[in-house]
C-alpha cells in the first residue's frame, strides 16, 4: 500500500472479511470527523487514518477532544514507512494512538508518540480494534 486511500481500502476489505459493521465516513460529514465509526464487540470506536504521517488536522483534535470531554476516545491509525514519505514507499507498519492526547508542533497538530498504545508490522484490523477496546475500558 502506498496511499491513505488504499490503506483505508484494505481496513474496509478487512472488516467486510469478519462481519465486523462498520460506516466509512466520507468528506461530506463534518470537518475532523473520523473516517470510521467501527461496532466492535460492544464498543464504538471512532478511527481516523493517516498514512506516512503524525500529523493531525485542528479539526480532527478539536473533535477529539471535543468527545473526551463526554467521555468518548477517538484514535488514530498511522500506517508508516521505515524509510520516510517518499512517494514509492510502501507501508511496513501500523501506530495506533488516542486523538485527544495531540501536540502543537509548531503551527499544526502531531500525536503524541510517547502515548503509543500499539504497534503491528502486519495489517489486522483485529488487533487494532481489540487494542482500542482494550483502552476504552
Amino acid at each position: 500500500m502506498k496511499t491513505e486511500a488504499q490503506f483505508s481500502k484494505h481496513i474496509c476489505q478487512q472488516l467486510k472479511k469478519h462481519g465486523i459493521p462498520h460506516q466509512r465516513l466520507e468528506v461530506t460529514t463534518g470537518a475532523g470527523v473520523p473516517d470510521f465509526c467501527i461496532f466492535y464487540k460492544g464498543e464504538t470506536i471512532w478511527l481516523e487514518l493517516k498514512s506516512k504521517t503524525y500529523a493531525l488536522r485542528a479539526e480532527q483534535v478539536v473533535f477529539a477532544k471535543r468527545a473526551w470531554t463526554q467521555r468518548v476516545k477517538t484514535f488514530s491509525l498511522h500506517a508508516m514507512s521505515e524509510h520516510g514519505r517518499g512517494p514509492c514507499d510502501m507501508h511496513t507498519h501500523m501506530e495506533l494512538f488516542e486523538g485527544y492526547d495531540a501536540l502543537v508542533a509548531g503551527k499544526s497538530w502531531r500525536v503524541n508518540r510517547d502515548e503509543i498504545i500499539g504497534s503491528w508490522d502486519q495489517f489486522r484490523i483485529i488487533d487494532v480494534l481489540d487494542a482500542c477496546k482494550e483502552a476504552l475500558t
